[in-house]
């Protein structure tokens, strides 16, 4: 029964982006002053306990990341006085730093209810929430941050408001909201770097998750590269012009020439994106920078399926910062894919030296470990990618390895226990496969079948098909043992193993002069087993 190769490393190494917001701490009524002489706040503090000495205080400690003494201080004053603003507002301040979610969440919520005309005191509240990650709360208080602070908040307190309303908006796919939103920021804050692309992004997503799906009254599809999602170009003409403003003063921005790269892409104009990134390469200042944008010009290239392009991309990233897991990770996957396994287990094994807590790069390092036949690293480096995550599809994946290294060993029965629990949640077509073919090696062929077709229906490949004509000739199911094989045959007609299946197919039907022809095929192609069959 055929066996497939070693599959190619092909999840991105993707690393996640954390909520970008913190909490504020301009509404406090005391305004701001020097650094605070600790010592001196400390002695008033002994001989004249007021209130106001311990909140001078215990924002000092705050300034000096003293939180436990800074909440200390805030909750004498607030059993002196629970009305105070100022005390909540800096014990929510001391307990956020100190990751008491639950305390902060609290003082915040008394600021609302003391202050409900505050901005700050919705907005913090809406800090911790999403902290907690209980984002649609978060957007709540801070939706009415901006209600409160609308007419009266200082502009970068109000820009702060609708940046973090926007930034869960995008969180969530969003993406015109949130560019409503972005735009009310930097209306407020001209100038933004980062907002100006945090808008540009938004409405580029925005086209893209607003464009229709091909069928039925849909436009006609172009030659989209694959991978690229279209969008319409009344996107791309909003979001060019908050990219281009950034790029224009800064040329090696890497994030600019990124989206812009981005933006051509989908509009079918590759070529120009990839100048823009070229020309931004030869412009940014750090080696780091250059190597982010040679990455992005690798992943344009991948997805209009010009691989040995982004082999030379990724193989310039890499060099460039030998730190960088994402060029190291992707460079080994392609050098894996074109058959480069030396060079892949290098890569892989430097991607996961730069980034030894992420379980991709190590997920990439067992399919190169197994392609080289080191089984044993090979199970290795999954178990160890399996427990640093708890995402399903990379332990799926590692539980696929650990199944293939035992079919490869031999170990038949404990490559299917491993792998018939993946089949029965999985409808992927390389995980049936492997499930079929660990069913056929321990006779169970009323189960190869069963995952075969599985996969077939998936993937109806060549390989897949000349498995599953196989499985059905070894359960007796000769009738579609052979219209499954002359398909093969018919289009690999060079694949000599299928040949010789389709001759014991077509002899179990009785067409015994078809079957030597079949049989003849085979040996002819060199399946030396065949001479066997036609001497019968």
């Amino acid at each position: 029964m055929p066996t497939p190769p070693a599959p190619q490393a092909s999840r991105a190494l993707r690393l996640l982006a954390a909520l970008s917001v913190s909490i504020l701490t301009l509404g406090s009524a005391q305004a701001q002053t020097p650094p605070a002489n600790l010592p001196v706040l400390e002695q008033q503090v002994r001989t004249n306990p007021t209130p106001e000495n311990q909140l001078a205080l215990g924002r000092a400690y705050l300034e000096a990341a003293r939180y436990r003494d800074a909440q200390r201080l805030f909750e004498a004053v607030i059993s002196r006085d629970y009305t105070s603003f100022d005390a909540h507002f800096g014990l929510g301040q001391a307990l956020f730093a100190l990751g008491d979610l639950i305390g902060a969440r609290f003082e915040f919520s008394q600021l609302v209810n003391l202050a409900p005309e505050r901005l700050e005191a919705h907005y913090n509240l809406g800090v911790v929430l999403a902290r907690a990650g209980q984002s649609e709360a978060a957007e709540a208080a801070f939706t009415r941050a901006i209600e409160v602070g609308r007419d009266k908040a200082a502009p970068d307190a109000l820009a702060s408001a609708y940046r973090s309303l926007a930034d869960l908006q995008r969180a969530r796919g969003a993406y015109a909201d949130a560019a409503t939103n972005y735009r009310e920021a930097l209306t407020r804050t001209p100038g933004d770097v980062a907002l100006s692309l945090d808008l540009a992004e938004s409405l580029f997503r925005a086209e893209s998750s607003a464009a229709p799906a091909t069928g039925q009254g849909a436009a006609p599809a172009t030659n989209q590269p694959a991978g690229q999602t279209a969008t319409s170009p009344a996107g791309a003409a909003a979001a060019l012009p908050y990219a281009y403003a950034v790029l224009s003063k800064d040329p090696g921005n890497v994030r600019a020439a990124s989206l812009i790269a981005d933006i051509y892409a989908s509009q079918n104009l590759l070529a120009r994106g990839l100048r823009e990134l070229d020309a931004a390469v030869q412009a940014a200042p750090l080696e780091a920078d250059k190597a982010r944008l040679l990455l992005k010009r690798g992943e344009l290239l991948v997805a209009a399926g010009r691989e040995r392009e982004a082999l030379t991309a990724y193989q310039g990233a890499a060099q460039l910062d030998r730190s960088n897991a994402e060029a190291r990770y992707q460079y080994g996957r392609l050098l894996l894919k074109t058959g480069q396994t030396a060079r892949a287990l290098e890569e892989f094994s430097a991607a996961v030296q730069a980034a030894p807590q992420r379980p991709e790069p190590l997920l990439g390092l067992a399919g190169a470990q197994e392609a080289a036949g080191q089984l044993d690293a090979a199970r290795a480096s999954a178990e160890r990618a399996a427990g640093l995550t708890q995402d399903p599809a990379i332990r799926e994946a590692a539980d696929l390895i650990a199944g293939r290294v035992a079919y490869r060993r031999g170990q038949y029965a404990a490559a299917l226990a491993k792998l018939r629990p993946l089949a029965a949640r999985s409808g992927s077509a390389e995980v049936q496969l492997w499930t079929g073919l660990a069913a056929y090696a321990v006779k169970d062929y009323a189960g190869a079948v069963s995952a075969l077709e599985a996969a077939a229906k998936a993937d109806p490949s060549a390989l897949v098909q000349a498995n599953l004509g196989a499985a059905y000739l070894a359960a007796g199911r000769y009738n579609e043992a052979e219209a499954t094989l002359s398909g093969v045959v018919a289009a690999a007609p060079r694949n000599a193993e299928a040949w010789y299946n389709l001759g014991w197919a077509l002899r179990n039907l009785g067409r015994d002069a078809e079957a030597r022809t079949a049989f003849r095929t085979s040996l002819n192609l060199g399946y030396a087993r065949a001479k066997g069959a036609l001497g019968n």
